[in-house]
């Protein structure tokens, strides 16, 4: 009696070692199908934080903000939440860190980067905010031959930086559609009275 108790014991105790591991490995599924963007992410992380000496800005949390376009994926990373777009907000562990990445809703067909299924939409109205948004990086990558290539990157720092240039002149009109490039208007000559 005792033998078939210590027996079933082990059984047990075996089962419940063999099903540990694979109920650890589906907790965390990976929501970026793209491995350039898996790769970069913690590379453009790092290169913000070493361009910034003050530690109050190196501190807590770290926005990671992505539009993607036809031909073009654009991140975003900083310290500030100055995102006025809806956005998908999913969490991704690389390198046994999590990042909390925020995919503008406005994004065409994000899908091809992301699993945006079940991700949380976060509404927001497209109201314009004073920000105060030091710090940055950003990085654009190109669809080639159907994989992405990092392009460029811009930090805070770059003095020649410029929207105009930093986005590429293709994705212009989809840009200016959805509000990310605003055309100033033209300064009105006055003329004086006769």
């Amino acid at each position: 009696m005792k033998n078939i108790f210590l027996y079933i014991l082990l059984i047990f105790l075996l089962l419940q070692c063999q099903n540990k591991p694979y109920a650890e490995k589906e907790i965390s599924p990976k929501r970026i199908h793209n491995s350039t963007l898996i790769n970069t992410l913690p590379e453009l992380v790092k290169l913000r934080n070493e361009t910034i000496e003050d530690r109050e800005f190196n501190q807590g949390s770290l926005y990671i903000y992505i539009l993607t376009t036809e031909n073009h994926v654009y991140v975003h990373t900083s310290v500030m939440d100055c995102v006025e777009a809806s956005f998908y907000s999913i969490s991704e562990n690389i390198e046994n860190k999590n990042y909390e990445i925020w995919v503008d809703a406005r994004s065409a067909r994000p899908e091809r980067y992301f699993d945006l299924k079940d991700a949380k939409l976060i509404e927001r109205d497209n109201e314009a905010q004073i920000c105060d948004d030091w710090y940055w990086v950003k990085a654009k990558f190109e669809l080639f031959r159907e994989k992405l290539k990092l392009t460029k990157v811009s930090t805070f720092f770059d003095n020649t930086y410029s929207e105009e240039t930093f986005y590429d002149k293709s994705d212009s009109a989809f840009l200016h559609k959805i509000e990310i490039l605003n055309i100033e208007p033209e300064p009105v000559p006055e003329f004086p009275a006769k």
